[in-house]
């Protein structure tokens, strides 16, 4: 994907390492270049047993189950979980057509 590879751009001509926002800002830009809808991520407190919701308005899948919401919210989930250091799995996902939004929570996944 492009904007992976955009991220990986930034992050070499960086000589600071870039913050956890700044790569989240990156990837949700990415989000919507891509057409895939616009996210909101809210992080919570690391004691929190669900660390980040996702909002996601106008998504490409208009659905809360199924493989291509599954597909798009595993990516999301393993984008996060590298950031924040922890395995997280998408649960609570819901999509209301009133409003176009996909919502998610990611819990973290004890090993």
């Amino acid at each position: 994907m492009e904007h992976v590879k955009a991220l990986q751009e930034t992050m070499k001509g960086n000589p600071t390492p870039p913050t956890i926002g700044e790569m989240v800002e990156e990837l949700t830009e990415g989000e919507i270049l891509a057409g895939f809808g616009v996210v909101r991520l809210i992080t919570r407190d690391e004691e929190d047993s669900v660390p980040v919701e996702l909002e996601m308005r106008n998504p490409i899948v208009k659905a809360s189950t199924g493989t291509s919401v599954t597909f798009v919210l595993a990516y999301w989930a393993g984008a996060l979980s590298t950031l924040l250091n922890k395995r997280l799995d998408a649960t609570d996902t819901t999509y209301d057509p009133n409003t176009d939004i996909l919502k998610c929570k990611f819990a973290a996944i004890s090993a």
